[in-house]
This record gives structure tokens, sequence and C-alpha cells, in this order.
């Protein structure tokens, strides 16, 4: 099995992409079609039968009843599902997700000759809110892969793929990911080898597919009606829907082409009254550049907010990291380049946007120990060694530390281990390092800089004789740069009595963290009264009033829960603890009590809002709509 996960997915709207690390190396793997990207679309043509990739997104057009594509932008929404009216199933968005990752696992296993691949880093995008986070975790656990699976923010990802290339010791990076559902900026600080994420935004339904739609209904649907003049030739007329998605195919293909030429030829089959009819349009990208404007805008302007918000000039910034499709477009590189019309800083064009991702998540999958079974007792006779160190360092020496176990009572003394690397540079090995009474030893070894040091492990007994241990090698990477730590993508707290937000955690903090905040409580519950509790709304968002918010979670204290009666003022502790791949608990600790209470953190019932409950959002204003319905709930702290 491998030391370290070594495999990353950028599971993407549109595309999605998988890579290798060995060593100083990293390899996008291609499918079974030799393409270094699948689309994230699914075709199920019969009960029984799952197509992933280009033959799924080409079914699209002429079997729509019977595919599903950009199910990422659903990820997280508990009343949605698609039909696959042949096969009579339906599948959620982590269902599909998931089917991405079995195809892109499966391609990985090919390349590395059958290995049966059990964990991975999969990235999201900044913006991903917790219940979009807990439903890729979902995807990859039915794919296959270990449960808890980390999660890499993807301008980190990007960072770390650019960061292989870049041998400056100081730097300040501005990733800008335009990928085909969503945006991501991100401000990344290199100093002295550690990546660290300043400040991410972003908006998770800013996307290539926006430009799709937007020619289809601005340039191509228009051109068409008028043709053939066809009337209520809409988008949402149910008469034309294989027309549409054939149009929208075809803008997607176009806006490719216009990466390379300045014009191309759109052919489509319209269905008219009277049958079918070729629709022939020549796109210019000219005209593309018009139409996705105001969305290039949109992306400029959050960079430009994130640059405010660091207090930093575009003067600060060395290089404008391009990732994701859309970056491909003249137009759009142009405009970036642009002091006025766009961000004026130096782009960076050396990685291929569509799979930098997929690299830097691997780099980092380099770097995280491979989750390792649960170790069963050794058998009688065998040696196992439990081992600590870190996979990866920025230091050409480190320690590693280990115990050995066997399956029965052994005093250790006289065995000694020995860790060598005969390939390095120049080669090492330890002397025998003595075992103490319980087995355990620490050591320092050297590393070759900036490669993959493999060394193995021997155990010789009292006697002088070698024995087999079980894991007998280890691998440790020396690299130039570390991961300073993901940041929250958006604030968390408690609702208080007045429906108030009080966040414990501001968007923007480093994660892993904790932390702590003590509130009283505004009524008084008595054991007796079975119909009283405390009930403290967890909630996510930047808005002041909690209920405008996104709820994930409820602190609940019923009166059976306790031994006493608890006055009104009773102080309450509650503490967030947040993880790196931004997942979250939450604990309430009442000291008078010495009682603790762990919140349910439900992020399984955020629904798909009505356009009513948009249409109120965007009236409010402070920025991007909410996409979310909010929860009501009774407050209980003040």
């Amino acid at each position: 099995m491998r030391d370290t996960i070594d495999i990353g997915i950028d599971l993407g709207t549109t595309n999605s992409a998988i890579a290798l690390a060995e060593g100083d190396a990293v390899t996008v793997i291609k499918n079974v079609e030799s393409q270094d990207t699948t689309p994230s679309a699914i075709w199920i043509p019969r009960a029984g039968e799952i197509r992933v990739g280009k033959k799924a997104r080409d079914r699209a057009e002429s079997d729509p009843d019977n595919t599903a594509a950009e199910f990422k932008l659903e990820m997280g929404l508990a009343d949605v599902t698609h039909t696959f009216a042949r096969a009579g199933v339906k599948l959620t968005p982590p269902q599909l997700s998931a089917e991405v990752l079995k195809s892109l696992r499966n391609s990985a296993g090919r390349y590395l000759n059958d290995e049966v691949l059990t964990a991975a880093v999969i990235t999201v995008p900044a913006a991903f809110a917790l219940n979009q986070n807990k439903a890729t975790v979902e995807a990859a656990t039915l794919a296959g892969f270990v449960p808890g699976s980390p999660l890499l923010q993807e301008p980190t990802a990007a960072a770390f793929a650019y960061g292989l290339q870049d041998t400056s010791d100081r730097a300040y990076w501005m990733v800008f990911d335009f990928g085909g559902g969503t945006f991501d900026a991100a401000v990344i600080n290199k100093r002295d080898g550690e990546l660290r994420v300043l400040h991410h935004t972003g908006d998770p339904y800013l996307g290539g597919k926006l430009i799709d739609w937007a020619l289809v209904e601005r340039i191509l649907a228009p051109a068409a009606a008028d043709e053939f003049g066809l009337k209520d030739f809409r988008r949402d007329n149910p008469q034309y829907r294989h027309t549409f998605a054939r149009l929208k195919a075809a803008a997607e293909e176009a806006k490719i082409a216009l990466s390379g030429i300045t014009s191309t030829s759109v052919l489509v089959e319209v269905d008219t009254p009277g049958g079918g009819e070729t629709f022939d349009f020549t796109l210019t990208r000219d005209a593309l550049d018009q139409v996705a404007e105001q969305y290039y805008v949109r992306a400029i302007n959050l960079c430009r907010e994130a640059m405010r918000e660091n207090g930093l000039s575009p003067d600060a910034i060395d290089k404008l990291l391009l990732v994701g499709g859309v970056t491909l477009s003249p137009g759009l590189r142009e405009r970036l380049a642009d002091p006025a019309e766009g961000i004026g800083i130096e782009l960076e064009t050396r990685l291929d946007p569509s799979t930098v991702v997929a690299r830097g998540a691997a780099v980092f999958a380099s770097t995280i120990r491979h989750p390792a079974p649960l170790a069963a007792a050794p058998a009688a006779g065998e040696f196992a060694v439990e081992l600590s160190y870190e996979p990866a360092v920025t230091t050409t020496t480190t320690t590693v530390a280990g115990r050995l176990r066997v399956g029965r009572d052994l005093d250790w003394t006289g065995y000694s281990v020995v860790l060598a690397n005969p390939e390095g540079r120049p080669p090492f090995r330890t002397a025998n390092i003595a075992l103490n009474r319980v087995g355990a030893f620490a050591t320092e070894v050297d590393l070759d800089e900036r490669r993959t040091s493999r060394f193995t492990i021997e155990l010789i007994d009292p006697a002088g004789a070698p024995q087999e241990v079980v894991p007998n090698t280890l691998s440790i990477t020396h690299r130039t740069e570390t991961f300073g730590g993901a940041r929250l993508a958006h604030s968390l707290g408690i609702q208080l009595a007045d429906k108030t937000f009080s966040p414990l955690l501001r968007k923007g903090a480093g994660v892993p963290t904790t932390a702590r905040g003590i509130f009283r409580t505004s009524s008084t519950l008595l054991r007796r009264d079975d119909d009283a509790m405390i009930r403290i709304p967890v909630v996510q968002g930047e808005r002041a009033r909690a209920n405008r918010n996104r709820p994930v979670g409820m602190l609940t204290i019923r009166p059976v829960d306790l031994r006493m009666d608890l006055p009104s003022g009773t102080e309450v502790e509650v503490t967030f603890e947040v993880d790196a791949s931004n997942l979250v608990t939450v604990v309430a600790d009442v000291p008078l009590i010495g009682a603790q209470f762990e919140a349910e953190i439900d992020l399984a019932s955020v629904r798909t809002p009505s356009s009513d409950v948009l249409t109120q959002q965007l009236a409010e204003g402070g920025g991007s709509v909410l996409r979310f319905a909010a929860v009501g709930g009774v407050a209980g702290c003040g």
C-alpha cells in the first residue's frame, strides 16, 4: 500500500481530471479515450448500464431524458434528483458525482497496473458551503474511497501546481479560477516555502455554462427563430427541448474553438413544424466576447474585491494564475492584462488551465499519509511497526519514530532497527538503533533535496538475525513549499434570542481551527416542563440577521437531559471546531451542571429555494444572492 495518498481529483462541473504525484513528477492520467479530462456527464441507456464521459455528454443532445450533466451545481440540495426514464431510476447529485469519480478511479487503476486506489484528495470550489462539501465527501465514499477523503479548495490546489514551477522565496499570487460552473478568486502568499491563502472569494454559480446559454439565448436562438419563422422558440418550451440541448452543446464547442480561431461555423439540426432544418451560423470571437463581457466583469470585480480586502494593489501581485477552461479565451486574457478594463497583473500560462487543479491536488495528496486500515494484532512470531513521521517536509533532515509490536509479551531489550536509503544521493544508512523496553525508537534521517527518499526498515533480534517486519518501507518527500492551511469560506456562528447573528468564526479564518464563545440563556428551563427546551440554531453566512443566513444545525437542550433546573442567564459555552476539509462540529458546555451537548449538524435538508425567496433576498442586497432557503428556529441564547 502507498505511504501517501498521491492521487488528486478535480471534480468539475463540465469536466473532471485525475493526476498522480510520484516523487518530483506529476502525471495527468488519461481516460480510456486517451483524453486528459472526462466530461462530468452520465448517460443511462438501459437498466444496469451507466456510461460516463464523452459518450454521455454527446447523448445529452439526442437523449436528454436519459442523461445528466452539470450536477455539481446541485450538490448539497436535498430535493434534487435526476430521473433516467428508460432505466426507471433516480439519482441524486452525489450519486451522479460518484459515477464520475468511479470512472476516474478506474482510469488511474488501469494506469497503475490494476492497483486498487482507496483514497484521493478531491477539490471543491472555495465558495462551497458546508452542505456542498458534505455532499462531495458522500460522493467520494459512494465511489469507493475511504470515508473522510480529504477535500482541498480549488484555488489552493492550483497554487500548489504552480508552486512546483516557481523558485522564488517570496511572492504574492492571485488565482483566477473560471471553470464550467464556478468562479473562485484567491490571494496566495508564498513566503519561505509556505503557501498560505490570505483571502478568497467567489461565486459558486458563475461559470462557463452561463456564457454557453447566453450565446444560445442572445445570438443563436434568435437567429434560428428568424431564419425558420419559429414562434415561441424558447428554452422553456417543451416542443423545442431537444433543439435547445443541441444549441447548448454547439455553443460550448464553438466557444472552445474560438480560443484558437477568430470565427467558426455552428451547424445544428433545428426541429421545425415541417420537420427538421439545418441551422448554419458563423459565430465570431468578437460576438462571443460581447456576450461574455458581463461574466468577465463579474469575475474581475470579485478579484478586485479580494485585493481590496487585503489592502493589496495589482502592483503588489506578482502573477495571475489562470485556472479553468474559460481562461483559454484570448478575449478574457486580453481584458485581464489591461490595467483599466481588467486587473493588470502578469498572466501565468505555463500549465494547462484545464488540468492544473488536478495536478495541484496530487501534489498536496503526496504530503498526506495514506489512511491505514485498522491493524489487527500480529500473529505469533509476526512483527509489525507503527510509524510516526511527516511524509513531506521542507528540511533535508527529519525525524522518524516507531513502535514495534508482536503477538505476545516481549522484552525488546537487545532488538534494534536500521533505516536505509540505498538509492539516496549519497546513499544513507543509520547505525543500529536500539529499541527501548516497550519497542519504541526515534531517529533522524537525511533526505535528498527536492526528491522522494524511500527507506527500508530492518529489524534485528538480539542474536543479530534479521526479522521480517510490516511495513518494511516508508517514503518522505522533500519539497520547497508547504501548505499553510485552507480558509473558511463563510462565517459560522449561532442565532441569538433577538434573531441576530453572533459569528464565532469569521470568513477567511484559517482551518483547521477552534473558537469558543460564552452566552447566557434567555429563559428558565424547568425539569418538570416536558415541552420546554433551549434551541440554539447554528448558522453560516454574512448577514446580520441570523434567519437570513444558511442554517446548518441545531443545539438542543431538553429537560430530560438535565439534573437540575436551569435559571435564566445560565452560562453556556459554545465551541466550534472546523477540520481541514471545512467540516464542522459544534458543542455546548453548561458548566452549572457539568454537561455537554453536541449540535445535530443537519446538512441534508437544504433545499432549492423558491423564486419568491430568491427575489426577496436579491431585493435585500448585500452581494450575491443566497441560493438556499432558510429554515426558521427558536433562539435559546441571549
